[in-house]
């Protein structure tokens, strides 16, 4: 039988082990190069994203809110980065109440706004290709009774959206980075689209 010795050298197995490691942070930066574009791309839709589901979670703690209290509280989205909460007797299209809250969208993502309706209406419904969706249903307040559930049978609508985006989509004529939440039912139950 046969013995093998193998002799190991300790310069080359530096060596190896230092080509390897340039081998992996070669392939890390190549890659990286070629994602870096497409992430570039879609940071001011991943922005939208953050504050749409944020804005969704204040609308999910106006209806606890109204319901906790027995009261109608009405959401005002004041262009072109402003809510306001009030407090209204009912939740009509005229109804006068006094303001609670009130808070910016740079508190749910910087530079993040709403989009303005002619945006929507010229810019963001036809490449949506969705035929529910129409300019008349373009939400500038939302509301929501205990004991009648939300204002969107007040409006006479079925469903309701809100538009926004990051400020420098709507600069560079972007209307793929537009994020909607559509509010529908009688709940005014949260969609985003």
């Amino acid at each position: 039988m046969a013995t093998q010795i193998e002799i190991i050298d300790s310069e080359t197995v530096a060596r190896k082990k230092k080509e390897r490691r340039l081998q992996f942070f070669a392939f890390v930066i190549c890659v990286g190069l070629f994602i870096y574009p497409e992430a570039r791309d879609y940071q001011y839709r991943w922005s939208a994203l953050r504050g749409a589901r944020k804005i969704a979670l204040e609308i999910n703690r106006l209806r606890t809110q109204a319901i906790i209290g027995r009261k109608a509280l009405e959401m005002r989205f004041i262009g072109p980065a402003q809510i306001t909460i009030h407090e209204v007797e009912n939740c009509g299209p005229q109804a006068q109440g006094k303001q609670i809250a009130e808070m910016q969208l740079e508190s749910f993502d910087p530079n993040l706004v709403f989009a303005p309706t002619e945006w929507v209406r010229n810019e963001v419904i036809p490449i949506l290709d969705d035929p529910e969706l129409t300019a008349e249903r373009v939400a500038n307040r939302y509301c929501y009774d205990a004991l009648y559930g939300s204002s969107l049978q007040a409006d006479g609508v079925a469903s309701t959206s809100i538009y926004v985006l990051h400020q420098d989509s709507l600069k560079k004529q972007r209307p793929y980075d537009t994020v909607g939440i559509r509010l529908s039912g009688t709940n005014g139950d949260v969609q985003f689209f």
